[in-house]
């Protein structure tokens, strides 16, 4: 089983180590401090901490000032000494949203043998300067790796596979200063050890003290580039050759998929849009797309799975041609336009309301209730017009980190975007105890029930969708038996004259019996995936999951060879 500690290197910062161990201490067993040689009020806060938690702290102190990357090598090797299998290295002045820590632990848990990162999202307190030359050295990473699987080499959250991380520091010398975060993670790369990407919020300084050496720190970096460049030549064939052939299950899962448009062009893009309206805004929406379509060619053999199976169910005999799947995307792009008209609260409105009676009947009883919906059509501009149109609290339970520049842009669009929003890692007892409470005031659960967790490929079902076995997550209808409350299906799709939101009863109890748990579920996920393809017939462009998803995972815990026999 995996045992998770932290790691945190300290000189001479005090100020807000203790909230850090306290937080940390809430996801981890124990957490290891190295205090590299720090003065004496550091040292004496340090040492309260560690009678304080007894146990849950080890502290191991150096008398004379070693470099960060000194501190590290000794934290990892007395984390794997004492039998852990990960570790959460965390820095110790503050700058991390340690909220996150969560999310990254069970990216962990899922993949073992990967390195999990925080890609850091600064706000105003970032020092410019050093943020241009953090990308530099992005560049550079991109060059030694050849590859993009790494987006930020120097932030200093992460959670290292202690087995593969131990056996690179005894083959091989690591960065010791300031140079370590970078060096440590591209020999890791090197080494054949996978890169997860989680954002996360940072903040500068928050006890007002940098132990970054300007002059000695980036020579030692300039350095470090110019080994790792002559490292990456010798290994050239072998990095590129493991470039092409990246075809496992967790590369293709629809949760690696990163964004092609950076966080400036969507600005950009969106910034044209609020201020010269929407004709306007066109004129550049279809070189964007193109482009898109041009260099995604994994999402156009997806679409083009998808178009063949639709076609097929609706009776309609049509050979795939480049032009479907380029209105396909054009149908996504303007999908997501609409998404940020919703939050602008610019040209937003709903042609028709099926369901609005059933709708109307739960505020009047005040009760609470489950939506689960999908990818098609529009779900987040009925949450955007649900902030004008009703009384209910909506809960949105979303997955964001795999669109996360959509995400941040469409939250500077419009600070209500993040109000009631609910980003979810994985479903436990404290997810359940909050999200029944909010249940039972008579607020309003929506989850989409169309994407597998990434964190849960043993926790999957197939059935059947356009006829062909296909893997649907068991979390949203667990979820929704949990709350004990009703449950509706919710749809909002375009139909050529503008958007019809279907609002439908699904089971007025998703309660799975003891004894038929497993059947129970099977039944509830097929009548939901009946549902859908039913959606999917009246608007067949407006379904946007744009991987396999009919791909077998060789991890579930059921067989697509299983679906067939039944």
């Amino acid at each position: 089983m995996p045992r998770f500690c932290a790691v945190i290197p300290s000189y001479n910062h005090h100020a807000v180590i203790a909230d850090t161990v306290r937080a940390l201490l809430e996801y981890v067993e124990k957490v290891i401090i190295v205090d590299d040689g720090s003065r004496d009020e550091t040292r004496l806060a340090l040492e309260h901490l560690a009678e304080l938690y007894g146990e849950k702290l080890f502290l191991y102190r150096f008398d004379v000032n070693q470099g960060k990357g000194v501190a590290m090598l000794k934290a990892f090797h007395l984390a794997y000494e004492l039998e852990f299998t990960h570790a959460l290295q965390v820095d110790a002045d503050g700058q991390h949203d340690l909220s996150n820590t969560p999310i990254m632990i069970e990216h962990a848990r899922t993949f073992p043998n990967a390195l999990v990162t925080a890609i850091p999202e600064y706000d105003e307190t970032v020092n410019r300067l050093r943020f241009v030359m953090r990308y530099l050295t992005h560049v550079w990473v991109w060059i030694e790796t050849l590859s993009f699987q790494i987006k930020d080499s120097m932030c200093g959250f992460r959670v290292y596979p202690l087995k593969q991380t131990n056996y690179l520091i005894n083959k091989t010398g690591i960065g010791t200063h300031m140079d370590f975060d970078t060096d440590i993670i591209v020999k890791l790369y090197w080494l054949g050890v996978e890169v997860i990407n989680v954002p996360t919020r940072v903040r500068y300084n928050q006890d007002g003290s940098s132990n970054f050496r300007m002059f000695k720190d980036n020579v030692l970096i300039s350095l470090m580039h110019t080994k790792l460049v002559i490292g990456m030549l010798f290994r050239f064939p072998k990095l590129l050759l493991r470039n092409i052939r990246r075809n496992d299950d967790y590369e293709h899962h629809w949760s690696r998929q990163t964004e092609k448009g950076t966080y400036w062009g969507l600005k950009t893009l969106f910034t044209i849009y609020k201020w010269f309206g929407r004709g306007f805004f066109t004129l550049f929406l279809h070189p964007v797309i193109f482009f898109f379509f041009i260099f995604s060619p994994e999402k156009r053999q997806a679409s083009r799975k998808y178009l063949h199976l639709i076609y097929q169910q609706m009776g309609v005999q049509k050979t795939i041609r480049w032009y479907h799947l380029y209105k396909h995307f054009v149908t996504f792009g303007y999908s997501a336009l609409d998404k940020l008209a919703a939050w602008l609260e610019k040209d937003i409105s709903v042609k028709e309301f099926h369901g609005a009676q059933e709708y109307s009947e739960l505020e009047q009883k005040e009760q609470g209730a489950v939506f689960i919906g999908s990818h098609l059509g529009n779900l987040e501009y009925c949450r955007a017009l649900a902030k004008s149109e009703t009384n209910k609290t909506i809960n949105a339970v979303m997955f964001t980190e795999h669109a996360e520049n959509f995400t941040r842009t469409l939250r500077e669009v419009n600070p209500d975007f993040d109000v009631n929003l609910e980003q979810v890692s994985s479903f436990g007892i404290d997810t359940a105890i909050r999200f029944r409470e909010k249940i039972s005031k008579g607020e309003i659960l929506v989850i989409v029930g169309d994407r597998t967790s990434p964190f849960a490929h043993d926790r999957n079902i197939y059935t059947k969708f356009l006829g062909e076995p296909a893997a649907f997550p068991q979390g949203p209808f667990v979820l929704a038996s949990l709350m004990e409350c009703p449950v509706y299906l919710l749809f909002c799709i375009d139909e050529g004259d503008g958007y019809k939101i279907y609002l439908e009863p699904f089971t007025d109890n998703a309660k799975l019996p003891r004894n038929q748990r497993e059947s129970a579920l099977k039944e509830l996920i097929q009548n939901y995936a009946l549902r859908l393809e039913y959606y999917c017939k009246k608007a067949p462009l407006q379904w946007f999951n744009f991987f396999d998803f009919w791909a077998k995972d060789k991890s579930s815990s059921q067989s697509t060879e299983e679906v067939k026999v039944n």
